[in-house]
C-alpha cells in the first residue's frame, strides 16, 4: 500500500534534518582538525597529553644542563691551554744559562697566567651552576615518575680547591736566602747600679729577610711556618701578637706549632714590641736561662729548582684538568642519549594522542561529499512530493 503524503514528508523531513547535523559535524570537525571524542577518549587524550608535556619539559632540563657542561668545557680547555703555556714558562725557568733578570720577567707572566685560571673558574656559571668550583655538581631531571632513576647527577670538578690551591704558590724565580733570624742580648738580667731592683733581660731578634711559604722561626720551643709568602715586618707583627695575648695570626700567614709555655721556658716574658724588621721580647727569669737563642729555617730553592717544582705541579693539574673533561664528556653524552629517549618517548605518545584526536582530511571530506549528495537527493524528493501533493489539491479546487 503506498505511503500517504503525511508520513513520506515526515520521513523525508527527519532524513534532511538528520543530513543538515551531519554536515553541519563534518564542517567543525573539518575546521577544527579534530575529532569530536566521547567521554572515555577524552580521558585519555588528556592523560597521554600531560605524559608528553612532561617530558618536553624533561628535554629542558637537559638542554639547561648541557649547557652549563658546554660553558665548563669551554673553561676547562681555557684553563688546560694555560696550564700548558705555564708549563712551558717553568720548563723554560729551569735552565741554568738565566739570569735573575729573566726569572723575575717569567715569573710575571707565570703569576698572571695563573690568575686568569681564577677567573675562568668563577665566570664559568650559568643561572648559579658552577661545575668547575666545588665538588657538588648538579642534578638533573631526566624522567616523569619521580623516582630516584628519574634523576641524573654531574660532579664538580672542585678547582678551587684542587687546581687552583695547588698552584697557587708557585714560582719559577726563587732564589737562596741568607740566615732570616739573627739574636743577641742588649741588657742582662740583672740589678742597676745602686739599685736593688732587678732589670728585666731584653732578647733582640733582627728578621733579616722576607719569609716564603714553608719558611719558619723557633723561639723558645714555639714554631712559626709561614703558609704563604711574607714580610718579615708582618712576621715580627705577628709573633709579638702571639707571645703578649696567644692571639692567631694577624695576616693570616702563620700556623703555630707548640705553645706559649713553650716560649717561657727561658724565663717569664713580660712583652713584646716591634721596631721595623726587630721583635724585642722583654722578660724576667734566671740570668743563667741565656736568650730565646731563635733559630730559622728558611727557602735555599734556587730558580731551577722551583721550576721545576712547578713542572711537577703543573704536570699533576693538567692530569686532574683532563679528567674533568672527560667526566663532563661523559655527562654531556649521557644526557645526549637521555634526549634522544626522552624525545622518542614524547613523540610515541604524540603520536597516540594524534591518533585518537586528528581527522583524516581527505575521509572527512569524502564524507562531506557524500553527505551534499545525499542532501540534494532528499531536497529533490521533497520538492516532488510538494508538486505531486499540489496536484492532489487541485482535484478538490
Amino acid at each position: 500500500m503506498p505511503m500517504p503524503l503525511s508520513g513520506l514528508a515526515l520521513t523525508l523531513s527527519s532524513s534532511v534534518k538528520d543530513i543538515q547535523n551531519q554536515v553541519v559535524e563534518v564542517q567543525n570537525q573539518l575546521s577544527s582538525g579534530k575529532k569530536t571524542l566521547n567521554p572515555a577518549q577524552d580521558g585519555i587524550v588528556t592523560r597521554l597529553s600531560a605524559q608528553a608535556a612532561a617530558y618536553g619539559t624533561v628535554q629542558d632540563n637537559i638542554s639547561t644542563a648541557q649547557n652549563v657542561i658546554n660553558v665548563s668545557q669551554t673553561a676547562l680547555s681555557s684553563i688546560a691551554t694555560i696550564l700548558t703555556q705555564m708549563k712551558s714558562l717553568a720548563t723554560q725557568a729551569s735552565s741554568s744559562g738565566l739570569n735573575q733578570t729573566d726569572l723575575t720577567s717569567l715569573n710575571t707572566t707565570f703569576t698572571e697566567l695563573r690568575t686568569q685560571i681564577s677567573g675562568l673558574t668563577n665566570a664559568a656559571t650559568i643561572n648559579g651552576n658552577n661545575l668547575l668550583q666545588g665538588t657538588d655538581g648538579l642534578s638533573v631531571t631526566t624522567g616523569i615518575a619521580g623516582a630516584a632513576s628519574d634523576s641524573t647527577s654531574i660532579g664538580g670538578i672542585g678547582l678551587t680547591a684542587g687546581v687552583i690551591a695547588n698552584i697557587a704558590s708557585l714560582k719559577i724565580n726563587a732564589t737562596t736566602t741568607s740566615t732570616s733570624v739573627t739574636s743577641a742580648i742588649t741588657t742582662t738580667y740583672a740589678a742597676a747600679a745602686g739599685s736593688t731592683a732587678a732589670v728585666p733581660q731584653v732578647d733582640t731578634m733582627t728578621f733579616a729577610n722576607d719569609f716564603y711559604s714553608g719558611d719558619t722561626v723557633t723561639i723558645g720551643g714555639l714554631t712559626f711556618t709561614a703558609s704563604s709568602d711574607v714580610t718579615k715586618e708582618n712576621v715580627i707583627t705577628d709573633i709579638a701578637a702571639y707571645i703578649n695575648n696567644g692571639t692567631t695570626s694577624a695576616y693570616g700567614n702563620f700556623s703555630h706549632t707548640g705553645t706559649r709555655a713553650a716560649a717561657l721556658t727561658a724565663g717569664t716574658i713580660l712583652s713584646a714590641t716591634t721596631t721595623t724588621t726587630t721583635l724585642l721580647v722583654s722578660r724576667t727569669g734566671s740570668a743563667a736561662a741565656a736568650v730565646l737563642s731563635p733559630t730559622s729555617s728558611v727557602s735555599t730553592t734556587t730558580g731551577a729548582a722551583s721550576a721545576a717544582t712547578a713542572i711537577a705541579t703543573l704536570t699533576t693539574q693538567l692530569t686532574t684538568v683532563s679528567t674533568g673533561q672527560s667526566s663532563l664528556s661523559a655527562s654531556a653524552t649521557g644526557l645526549t642519549a637521555k634526549t634522544k629517549a626522552t624525545a622518542a618517548l614524547q613523540q610515541g605518545l604524540q603520536n597516540t594522542v594524534d591518533t585518537i584526536q586528528n581527522i583524516d582530511a581527505t575521509a572527512m571530506q569524502a564524507k562531506l561529499q557524500q553527505l551534499n549528495n545525499q542532501q540534494s537527493i532528499d531536497y529533490y524528493l521533497v520538492s516532488q512530493m510538494n508538486t505531486e501533493a499540489a496536484a492532489i489539491l487541485s482535484i478538490f479546487r
